[in-house]
C-alpha cells in the first residue's frame, strides 16, 4: 500500500549527498582512460628550447619542464607534483629519463603511479617539442 503523501525524513536528506558522492566517485574510478604511449626520445625532430607538460593519474599529478638542446633531451625538472605515497619518484625518475633518453623507464618501487605520471608528463612535453 502506497501512502498518499510520502515524505522523506531528515536522515534521508543527510544520507543523500553521501550516496551521490559515492556514485560519482565510483563512476570516475571506473572510467578507463587511454594509455599515453611512452618510449624512446626521438634522435631527431626535436626543437631546442624549454617545454612544459603535465599529466594526472588519480590521485597523482605532475607538471614538468624539459630542456631540449642540440635536439636531445638534456634536463627534466618536476615543477609541481601531487602524489599518494610516492614522493620518491620526483627525485629519481627525471634522471632515469634523461639517462635512458626514453620516457619508458623502470618505476620506483612503492611509487609506481607517481613514476608513471611523471613519465607521461615528460612525454606530453616531448610531444610539444616535436617539429
Amino acid at each position: 500500500m502506497v501512502p498518499k503523501n510520502p515524505r522523506l525524513n531528515k536522515s534521508h536528506w543527510i544520507r543523500l549527498p553521501w550516496l551521490v558522492f559515492a556514485v560519482l566517485l565510483l563512476s570516475a574510478c571506473a572510467t578507463a582512460r587511454p594509455p599515453v604511449p611512452l618510449g624512446p626520445v626521438p634522435e631527431s625532430g626535436l626543437t631546442d628550447g624549454a617545454y612544459q607538460g603535465q599529466a594526472e593519474i588519480f590521485p597523482c599529478m605532475a607538471e614538468v619542464e624539459i630542456v631540449v638542446q642540440d635536439h636531445k633531451l638534456v634536463d627534466v625538472r618536476v615543477l609541481r607534483e601531487r602524489s599518494g605515497l610516492g614522493g620518491e619518484a620526483k627525485k629519481i625518475i627525471p634522471g632515469r629519463i634523461v639517462q635512458a633518453q626514453s620516457t619508458s623507464v623502470d618505476a620506483v618501487s612503492g611509487a609506481t603511479r607517481s613514476s608513471q605520471v611523471i613519465m607521461e608528463a615528460v612525454q606530453n612535453a616531448l610531444d610539444k617539442a616535436r617539429n
